[in-house]
């Protein structure tokens, strides 16, 4: 079996309890929007999307790894979807990762695509906090938590982030799955937007920076003032009995 090589850090070891910056979380995460759509257009559904199993290289290239418990909601012709299922799973079994499962896959039921955008959403709640949504000490205070419990508001662990994704990790992180997002496309699009939006603000900020800077004349203006100055001061140190100070 050969193997692609990667050189990076998972994107848990990114983390590190840290929330990353807004330019960076952007970057990976509309990558990461970008591979699930195109698991999701071969009917693959990852059913584990957690940091652990994102990798980001060292050139900053976002990959989605291991599908061992991914679920073909397309199954290859000749194939049923019952024999697919039965090999990869046991029905009434919740399969996943306890802290990024969704609701649907917490109780058991049947999981489509939006199982991995709730999952999604968990992730890029913890790349803008350093925290996870969900966590306890034991399996079922998480479920609990993941089935009746919102999580805290990112923008009390970290009040740095946009409130445009604020609302983005609301709506990836509906319990209620006609009300989630529907698609991958439709949640990058917004993440798009939102870096649109942050990329345009920064130039605002560096136009608005150089527009009080001082031309090249009005460079040798001042110059001249300032040396028109010095000279004055020093050749008459009082005028009218008040002390010019030199800027020299």
């Amino acid at each position: 079996m050969v193997m692609e090589l990667l050189a990076g850090q998972t994107l848990e070891e990114r983390i590190a309890g840290r929330p990353l910056r807004l330019d960076e979380l952007l970057n990976l995460a509309i990558q990461i929007a970008d591979a699930l759509e195109t698991a999701h257009g071969k009917g693959v559904v990852h059913r584990d999307i957690q940091p652990s199993n994102i990798f980001v290289l060292s050139r900053g290239q976002a990959k989605i790894l291991d599908f061992g418990l991914a679920k073909l909601e397309l199954p290859p012709k000749g194939l049923s979807s019952a024999v697919t299922e039965e090999r990869l799973t046991t029905p009434g079994i919740a399969i996943g990762t306890t802290a990024y499962l969704p609701p649907e896959q917490a109780r058991g039921e049947e999981v489509d695509a939006r199982a991995d955008l709730f999952g999604f959403g968990l992730v890029l709640y913890e790349m803008g906090t350093g925290r996870r949504a969900f966590s306890g000490n034991t399996s079922a205070i998480i479920f609990d938590a993941i089935l009746n419990r919102e999580p805290i508001p990112p923008a009390r662990l970290n009040p740095g982030l946009p409130v445009e994704l604020d609302h983005i990790l609301s709506k990836a992180l509906e319990k209620d799955r006609e009300l989630r997002y529907q698609t991958a496309a439709d949640l990058r699009a917004d993440l798009k937007r939102l870096k649109r939006d942050f990329d345009l603000g920064r130039m605002r900020i560096v136009k608005a920076t150089r527009s009080r800077e001082p031309s090249g004349r009005e460079h040798k203006a001042v110059a001249a003032s300032r040396l028109s100055l010095c000279c004055r001061s020093r050749t008459s140190p009082t005028i009218r009995g008040r002390t010019i100070l030199s800027t020299a």
